[in-house]
């Protein structure tokens, strides 16, 4: 279930292609490892061949409507379902998205009818509660809503989006502490839950100031014209604060390249969970590759189960064997480019960088990772025109603004620096609260 409320919209980008084969599995597969580094685009393409072999796979549909929601393709993620379910009536994930998805679009009352047919299914199904919870909310139904949302958090103690949207209901019934009490436990769970953190904080601070929340002062932030005019469509822009801007700025003059080499421990805190999956994935592979020594499918999956779990050199070695069966392989040569430099193997990924820019001179990523390469290496002038391109490919990465900001710090260029990082956390925000257009 989606951590944004359904009013919220994300932006989701990928740059990566599927390899070919005949079996639907891998593909559904490749497909979901995808979707879980938030490549969507590339996810359905995956799922697209997945059905292509197998017109009757239901999981594939489903998994193709999950991204098409993801990439806030409402329509299209209704249809996936429906055909989900066409295949499998007694789907009750899907029927419990595709009330989610009806929701978000304004479709209450069906929304309702979906939650009710998956409860119908599985009585013991807690987000089809949750979900129908925030229907009935969005119906000024609260007592009902709260029923719900009580209701899916007894069968799943650990449902951080009941407890997230129960501490939304209770706050705007004047109920601070029990709110706070939701909010507390829902980013113990999810502690990547940025609603739930910032919500919470206005709480603690009307609690202690003794005023009254306003539903429209939610986000912590300030509004700037400027903004107001450039996304007209939108009520006021919110950005963070400036004191909050010139004090992150002030950490980022502590950062000093080279960086250093990244290692496990500092990568993206995942799951027991997860873990667990991509080992499974792995051992997938593994079989793949035993059945069929050349599967480039296999040496792929678990290349990048191995990248996500951190074992960088066996990683590298997988897309090796991609690599010598197909040299032309943009993607696998990329994913082993960018490892390298992980590991501090900067000059051999910057000259895989070089061959991939000529291969495909319009691909932004390879520019930006080459620029980190250069950085690592001290040639900052070199990085810094990478940079440039890179920014000029695709205007709205703040990740690549960053990183210009640092190399203009290294070089004492502190104004430029500072604009820099203005823009990034300029372009953050504005992609986490949903407000940044799509491409066309």
């Amino acid at each position: 279930m989606a951590k944004k409320k359904p009013t919220n919209k994300r932006k989701r980008r990928s740059k990566r292609r599927p390899q070919a084969s005949s079996r639907p599995l891998p593909y559904n597969r490749q497909g979901l490892a995808k979707a879980a580094r938030g490549e969507h685009v590339d996810a359905i393409a995956d799922y697209d061949k997945a059905i292509r072999f197998k017109p009757d796979y239901a999981e594939a549909y489903y998994n193709r409507g999950m991204s098409n929601l993801a990439l806030d393709e409402c329509a299209e993620a209704i249809a996936d379902f429906e055909r989900a379910l066409a295949r499998k009536p007694e789907y009750v994930e899907a029927y419990v998205k595709r009330g989610y998805t009806r929701c978000i679009i304004g479709e209450l009352e069906t929304c309702i009818e979906d939650c009710n047919t998956a409860i119908g299914i599985n009585p013991k199904f807690s987000d089809a509660y949750c979900v129908r919870g925030i229907a009935k909310e969005g119906l000024q139904l609260p007592d009902e809503a709260l029923a719900d949302y009580n209701k899916a958090i007894q069968l799943q103690p650990d449902n951080s989006e009941a407890l997230y949207y129960r501490a939304g209901l209770r706050l705007s019934r004047d109920e601070g502490e029990t709110a706070l009490a939701d909010y507390d436990e829902a980013i113990r769970l999810d502690p990547n839950n940025i609603e739930a953190r910032e919500e919470r904080q206005e709480l603690i601070t009307a609690i202690h100031t003794d005023t009254d929340l306003n539903e429209n002062e939610v986000y912590t932030g300030i509004y700037k014209d400027e903004f107001e005019d450039e996304y007209a469509e939108f009520s006021g822009a919110i950005l963070p604060p400036d004191a909050e801007v010139d004090a992150a700025f002030q950490d980022l003059l502590d950062i000093t390249i080279p960086f250093p080499r990244p290692t496990s421990e500092d990568l993206p805190t995942i799951s027991e969970e997860d873990i667990k999956q991509y080992k499974a994935v792995i051992k997938t592979a593994d079989k793949m590759i035993q059945l069929d020594p050349d599967d480039l499918e296999g040496y792929h999956l678990r290349g990048i189960a191995k990248w996500e779990i951190g074992e960088f050199e066996e990683a590298i070695k997988d897309f090796d064997a991609v690599i010598h069966r197909q040299p032309d392989n943009i993607e696998a040569r990329c994913n082993r480019a960018i490892l390298k430099n992980n590991v501090g193997l900067y000059e051999e990924a910057i000259a895989e960088f070089d061959e991939l820019i000529r291969s495909e001179p319009d691909n932004a990523k390879s520019y930006f990772h080459r620029a980190l390469s250069k950085f690592d290496l001290r040639r900052f002038e070199e990085g810094l025109t990478d940079l440039n391109e890179a920014i000029r490919l695709e205007p709205d990465n703040p990740q690549a603004y960053v990183l210009r900001a640092i190399a203009n710090k290294d070089l004492g260029k502190i104004a430029e620096a500072q604009n820099d990082f203005t823009e990034a956390m300029r372009l953050a925000f504005l992609q986490e609260i949903g407000m940044m257009e799509m491409d066309e």
